[in-house]
């Protein structure tokens, strides 16, 4: 069910679910709802519009410990090394604390 002028794809949508390709298809089909949010008007892009400044202020509002992309590259570069131990091209850190930990670092 689409609601207009709300979007997401992958794990977030639906979970931990499905294969890339699974992934791939639920992200054509938010960039569609995008579209037709924009074609019927009831998305517009406004200069003057807060973006993504105005979603970092509500989560810090309400508590949510955001993870910034240098800090989520902290994670990949971890796991890259951590995989690179095993042999393997990456190690996933599935343990949330352990993630935080290392993108806190």
């Amino acid at each position: 069910m689409h609601k207009k002028c709300l979007y997401c794809s992958g794990w977030l949508k639906k979970g931990p679910i499905g294969v890339i390709t699974t992934t791939m298809n639920e992200a054509f089909e938010t960039g569609k709802s995008v579209v037709d949010d924009l074609i019927s008007g009831d998305l517009t892009v406004k200069a003057e519009q807060q973006g993504c400044h105005a979603m970092l202020q509500l989560l810090h509002e309400k508590g949510v410990d955001v993870v910034s992309f240098e800090e989520w590259q902290k994670i990949d570069r971890a796991e890259v090394e951590r995989g690179k131990a095993q042999g393997k091209v990456r190690e996933k850190i599935v343990n949330v604390e352990d993630m935080l930990g290392v993108a806190k670092s």
